[in-house]
Order: C-alpha cells, then sequence, then structure tokens
C-alpha cells in the first residue's frame, strides 16, 4: 500500500517540457478530458520501487494513452478550455490530488486547494471498498465539511444501498428543516435519525429529537429535551407499546415531581417505577422503588431513609407491608417464643 500525489506529474511534464514548470497543453478535439486511469497507471510505473524514475514520454504518447470518462466524478482538476483550437490548458500547481492503493485498486481519492481539502461543488474525499464498489463520499470547501441544501457526507453498503448521510456545517452536524443524521440498515430500513444545529438537539415540546428503530423497521427509542412534565427517552417493544419512560440529566436519572423510570411489559401492565434524584432512588418518607404484578398488586418495594443512608427491602404479603428489619425482628421473636415456651 502506498500514497502516490499528482504533483508528481509536474516533474514530469517538466522532464518533457521544461519552458511549462507547472501547465501542460495538448490538444484535442473533445472539449472535456477525463484522464483517471492515465495517470493511475503512469503514477503506479514511476514508483514501482518507490523511487522516481525518468521516463522519455512524448507528447504524442501521453495523448494516446489518455483513457476518457463521461462520469464526472472522476474529473481530475481543472480545465481551461479553448474551444476555438481545442487546447486544454492542465493546471496542477494549485490542485493536488492524493490517491491511496491496495493491492493495486484504488480505494481512497482526496482532492486538495492549497493544502487544504477542497472541490467545487463536487466530492473532495472518495473511498472505494477493495471489491470496487463506492464506500463513501464527503464533500468539503476548504478543509470544511459543507454542502449546500444536500448532506455532506454520504456512506454506502457494498449492495449499493444507503448506509449513513449527514449534513455539516464548521465540522457540526447541522440541518434546519429535518434530519441532519440519518442512518440505515442494509435492508433499507432507517436505523437512526437525529435533528440537530450545531451539533445540539433541536428540542420541540413533545418532538423527539432522535428516533431508534430495529431492523425490522419497528421503533424501539425517542430522545426528547428533558422537561418535568415530558420523559426524554421512551422506549417500545416491538407491538408498538412503551415499555420505558426515562427522565435524564447529566447527573443521570432524576425527577423532583414522579418517577424518573417507568417500566410496563409486553402486554401494556405497569411493571416498575422508581422515584430518583442524581442517579440515586430517593423518595421522601415513602417507598423510592415499587414493583408490580399483572393484577396490579405491589409485589415489592424498597425504601431509603435518607439521601446519604442505606436503604431496605419492603416485602408485600397478603395486604401487610413489612420493611427487611420488620420481618427479622419478628422472625427473631417466633424463634425465641419456640424456644423458650
Amino acid at each position: 500500500m502506498e500514497k502516490l500525489y499528482y504533483d508528481v506529474m509536474v516533474k514530469i511534464f517538466n522532464y518533457l517540457a521544461p519552458e511549462e514548470i507547472s501547465k501542460f497543453a495538448i490538444t484535442s478535439k473533445r472539449n472535456k478530458i477525463r484522464c483517471q486511469r492515465f495517470l493511475d497507471e503512469y503514477l503506479l510505473r514511476i514508483n514501482k520501487n518507490k523511487i522516481f524514475k525518468k521516463y522519455n514520454f512524448t507528447i504524442k504518447e501521453i495523448i494516446n494513452n489518455l483513457y476518457f470518462l463521461n462520469n464526472n466524478t472522476y474529473e481530475i482538476t481543472k480545465f481551461n478550455i479553448n474551444k476555438t483550437v481545442g487546447r486544454i490548458i492542465w493546471e496542477v500547481e494549485k490542485n493536488k490530488i492524493e490517491i491511496l492503493y491496495y493491492d493495486d485498486t484504488r480505494i481512497r481519492q482526496i482532492w486538495y486547494r492549497n493544502e487544504k481539502k477542497h472541490r467545487e461543488n463536487k466530492p473532495a474525499w472518495i473511498e472505494w471498498y477493495t471489491s470496487g464498489e463506492l464506500s463513501f463520499m464527503s464533500w468539503f470547501k476548504d478543509n470544511n465539511p459543507y454542502r449546500l441544501n444536500k448532506p455532506a457526507y454520504i456512506s454506502w453498503f457494498k449492495n449499493g444501498s444507503v448506509k449513513k448521510e449527514i449534513w455539516m456545517i464548521n465540522y457540526k452536524i447541522s440541518r434546519i428543516k429535518g434530519p441532519a443524521y440519518q442512518e440505515w440498515y442494509e435492508n433499507n430500513i432507517k436505523k437512526i435519525e437525529k435533528w440537530l444545529i450545531n451539533g445540539n438537539p433541536k428540542i420541540k415540546k413533545g418532538i423527539p429529537w432522535k428516533t431508534i428503530w430495529n431492523e425490522k423497521g419497528y421503533k424501539i427509542e425517542d430522545h426528547y429535551g428533558y422537561t418535568i412534565s415530558h420523559p426524554n427517552l421512551i422506549t417500545y417493544y416491538e407491538n408498538g407499546r412503551k415499555k420505558t419512560e426515562q427522565w435524564q440529566t447529566n447527573s443521570g436519572l432524576s425527577r423532583f415531581t414522579g418517577p424518573a423510570l417507568i417500566k410496563w411489559d409486553k402486554e401494556g401492565y405497569l411493571e416498575y417505577e422508581g422515584w430518583y434524584y442524581r442517579n440515586i432512588f430517593y423518595r421522601k418518607n415513602r417507598d423510592a422503588q415499587i414493583w408490580w404484578n399483572h393484577k396490579g398488586k405491589i409485589t415489592k418495594s424498597e425504601f431509603r431513609f435518607e439521601m446519604k443512608n442505606s436503604y431496605t427491602l419492603v416485602f408485600f404479603y397478603k395486604g401487610f407491608r413489612l420493611m427487611l428489619h420488620e420481618l427479622v425482628y419478628i422472625l427473631l421473636l417466633i424463634i425465641f417464643i419456640k424456644f423458650y415456651y
């Protein structure tokens, strides 16, 4: 594997035409010339042993070996075209192209202008799989990932289906209208959707800024902005029923006015409620964690005396509520009575 640069071609042009330091003129009947294959093959020959070798190329030989392509994706650099005489001036002093090969297969190509990734209205960074399929494209303007009203980054699976699309401004994921980040599974089902502005979640009451689906297309997560009245994360079962509701801050699960974590089973029955403050379960003078059965009866709970103190389990039996230490006292009392009486 080796990196090759088109500025090496300037040396070839120097050798052929010393009076032309950074420009090379050829005559052609075509208005546009695409010479990707020619440059790749000759660069490989010149750099075969990683040592620059001079070849006595003739202009006729170069013209005869030009490979014409109609796909604008593979345009090498800028051309000044004079249609009257069919002369094409090849500018190479400002635009450098980096090519990366793997086992003689091109897998990466990057366009530069003044040492910065740049290409006008076309992708400045292209990569391929080693088997030849297109892997991803990225648009740059003076080293800044940017593309007007379109994703600046697109990647594909080997089968040609889109894998990921990202809108970017100043290296931040950002889009005003529509999701700024989208990702798909290989079967074309959407996986993730994020609404971001300048890298930050686009928060609107009751509208998720991030949604996640599974490979079958069922929604499994909705992420919202944090509010007292609305959870900022909702997860779902495949049948569409809610699985959990969570209120989270930077400190973890936290909520003042109700349980910060609620769970349901697949049939929609309430299964668990947990009151948390800064990721520590706590509820003043009441049970902070409660578990229910399908009949809506409490089966177990946990009580914390103070924020910094330990907690105790609470058991329920035939309508009686007993804390763990109370249960221990009762058992000890029963043992004492049986032993002495």
